[in-house]
């Protein structure tokens, strides 16, 4: 073999990569890996060197690929597209000029893509050094190069990531003696299919079987099962015996605790965006995966933007939180102002695309960009699709983000808020006072400040250990003479349904918002919040109308659940009147074409149906309200509303809001939207009305007596 003195130049881009793919080339040249005879000692010593690169990995140049990188590029056999000359062939009268290719049954290309996650992959399984990892330049966190960690990927589209996940099941099955593989997904379709995953992973072992020393017999030779091994009859009965290893498929849909119980060496969840139960399906897995303090096998969850029926929520709530997940945490260098913080893994469309990849697998990054950008740049000018921006985009992101966005049901300015969302946590500058409202003995209200208080700021909010939720406040109410004026604040507010033992998953949102006003001080801001969902619906009422009177503030509410009024007549039963605290029913008087007046006294129903016109209508209202311009910054940045809230949840919420789904605190703001329209309104209609009293007094005076 040819010795190479370096893989890498002095700027760390690669060079001479063919020399990983040697024996991939050699099987191209003459058919076959090795040119000794079957059976003689230089035969079995070749694939005994083969075996111990496909488990240790290779290193040569100064540069070190992994076992399964390894055996990837030498002993995968995928479909690639071939260059024009080959095109030709197939068809003499193509022009040589044209773009076209034809894809063919060839061995992988070395990427440096594919180098970087095969790192991944071996770094999360078995840890590494400081040292080791700042020559690979990869950006995983220090704190977590202990190994025993899974990986979630986020990526662009065709990158191959299921031939890789393919080769790697086989790769295990084929090196790991009684070890069990598993691919699962939501649907079988992604599986069993001619390009689902357990269809390459068999093509991976038959392609063994067929041309390497790694020859064994088969128990299982299914589409949705493999298993190496022979049966032997011992003392009358067939016992299995020999290596026992398995790669197994597996669909979730119906039963996200389908692979409970499998002790499995490796474990992908395949097309994680379409996954809606992943969450639920990751919990009960992971036990699988661990015995007591160690982990004993590593789950890999991928998938890809775009498409219909994407269910986002589960896999972008492990993509951002990895370390809730045991997996490894990645600097998140992709998306704007996320500077210091974690994610998944991510490959971006710009690395490893086709087309933009030179000689020596290195990605033409800029290039590629400016590709994608020119394609975006034209869908934004002639597509009638309003949405077919956001959709390329998903499909082929160049950050988490732009992957992780929403192409339908979605008003909202969401790359603002992601921005906005994103400064926020970069600067640690999200986190209002947590506390309780308490009255002391001579009737006065104090904001107490408590260590123990936690806000939700996660939405979703699913596997969190409380949902008591506590008031956050962000500014100290405005006082005139030591007294907060009247209606310079509302409290706009979502019920729940139940009590907490019911187990339903809505919240309480309420949300403090000041309006505009002529004091000297900003409004249209939120400047206190509670969520949450404490043991009762009477422990959350009584906090909200605490909240109330510190803030003298009218609460504005959804009538149509909950029990504020309920509330407020027992208080008032027990001498004590509430109801002062509750805004009259909303009367809409303002719109002609909608009826509000369900004679319940106070709040504002908000109806149900699919098409509910207040819900649309309402929606529209957050938007604009989001999206006023307050001022200008000496940069020339707009400031908006949006830029005033600092409720990390909700901007999560506003984010990833769609028509259908449980989202209470834009439910609550809202009510709010409607709510400072309702009382804009009668501000008018009030100052109208003294206007024609003051034109009835004046022609009624004795200067127009008869």
């Amino acid at each position: 073999m040819e010795v190479i003195d370096s893989v890498k130049n002095k700027d760390g881009i690669f060079i001479n990569t063919e020399c990983f793919r040697e024996e991939a080339n050699h099987f191209l040249k003459y058919g076959r890996y090795c040119d000794d005879e079957v059976g003689t000692y230089a035969y079995l010593e070749y694939w005994e060197e083969q075996e111990r690169r496909l488990i240790d990995g290779y290193e040569t140049g100064g540069a070190r690929i992994t076992g399964e990188h390894y055996g990837y590029l030498n002993f995968s056999n995928i479909k690639l597209s071939k260059n024009k000359q080959s095109l030709r062939d197939f068809n003499p009268r193509i022009n040589s000029t044209t773009n076209a290719r034809k894809k063919v049954r060839d061995f992988p290309l070395f990427f440096d893509g594919d180098y970087n996650y095969f790192h991944i992959l071996d770094i999360a399984r078995f840890g590494t050094t400081k040292e080791e990892l700042k020559k690979l330049q990869l950006m995983v966190t220090p704190l977590y190069l202990d190994g025993g960690r899974h990986v979630v990927l986020g990526k662009a589209r065709r990158k191959g990531y299921s031939y890789k996940a393919g080769y790697v099941l086989a790769h295990r099955y084929k090196t790991e003696a009684d070890s069990i593989s598993v691919v699962a997904a939501y649907d079988w379709k992604y599986l069993i299919q001619a390009d689902g995953t357990m269809t390459m992973a068999k093509n991976c072992v038959d392609f063994f079987n067929e041309h390497t020393g790694f020859v064994r017999s088969k128990l299982i030779n299914t589409k949705k099962e493999q298993k190496d091994g022979f049966v032997e009859e011992i003392a009358g009965v067939n016992v299995e015996k020999g290596y026992k290893s398995q790669i197994i498929s597996i669909s979730c849909g119906e039963n996200p605790d389908a692979i409970r119980g499998k002790d499995g060496t490796i474990i992908y969840l395949e097309e994680a965006g379409k996954f809606p139960n992943l969450i639920q399906t990751v919990n009960s897995t992971s036990p699988t995966l661990e015995d007591g303090i160690y982990t004993t096998g590593m789950m890999v969850i991928f998938g890809t933007g775009g498409g219909k029926d994407t269910n986002w929520e589960d896999f972008e709530e492990i993509f951002y939180t990895p370390n809730a997940y045991k997996m490894l945490p990645i600097e998140n260098i992709w998306d704007e102002n996320s500077e210091g913080q974690n994610c998944g893994y991510f490959h971006p469309d710009y690395i490893s695309k086709v087309g933009f990849v030179d000689k020596y697998g290195n990605s033409l990054k800029s290039e590629a960009k400016t590709h994608q950008e020119a394609i975006r740049t034209e869908l934004s000018k002639t597509s009638k699709d309003a949405l077919a921006l956001i959709a390329n985009k998903m499909e082929y992101p160049f950050c988490p983000r732009e992957a992780f966005s929403r192409s339908s049901n979605n008003i909202f300015p969401t790359e603002d808020l992601e921005e906005h969302r994103n400064y926020l946590i970069s600067s640690d500058n999200f986190e209002g006072v947590n506390g309780k409202i308490r009255r002391d003995r001579e009737g006065h209200l104090n904001f107490l400040l408590k260590m123990d208080a936690l806000p939700i700021l996660r939405f979703p909010h699913k596997d969190m250990t409380t949902l008591e939720g506590c008031i956050v406040k962000y500014e100290e109410p405005y006082r005139v003479a030591n007294k907060v004026p009247d209606n310079l604040h509302i409290i706009c507010h979502d019920p729940y349904h139940f009590d907490k033992s019911i187990g339903d998953v809505s919240l309480g949102a309420a949300y403090v918002i000041r309006r505009n006003n002529n004091l000297g001080i900003r409004g249209n801001v939120i400047v206190a919040s509670y969520i949450g969902k404490p043991d009762s619906q009477d422990e959350y009422n009584k906090n909200l109308f605490l909240l109330a009177q510190y803030y003298n503030a009218k609460i504005g509410f959804e009538n149509d659940r909950g029990n504020v009024i309920g509330f407020c007549k027992v208080a008032r039963a027990k001498g004590v009147d509430l109801f002062k605290y509750l805004e009259t029913e909303f009367e809409l008087g303002w719109n002609d074409k909608m009826n509000n007046n369900l004679s319940r006294g106070y709040g504002m129903s908000m109806g149900g149906g699919k098409d509910n016109k207040k819900i649309l209508e309402g929606d529209i209202f957050i938007r604009d309200w989001l999206n006023e311009e307050r001022s200008i910054t000496e940069d020339g940045l707009i400031i908006k509303n949006l830029h005033t809230i600092k409720d990390i949840a909700l901007l999560e919420e506003l984010i990833k809001y769609r028509a259908s789904g449980n989202f209470d605190r834009v439910s609550a703001l809202r009510i709010g939207m409607y709510h400072l329209r309702e009382l804009l309104y009668n501000n008018v209609k009030e100052s109208n009305a003294n206007k024609d009293s003051s034109k009835k007094k004046f022609f009624n005076s004795k200067l127009f007596a008869s």
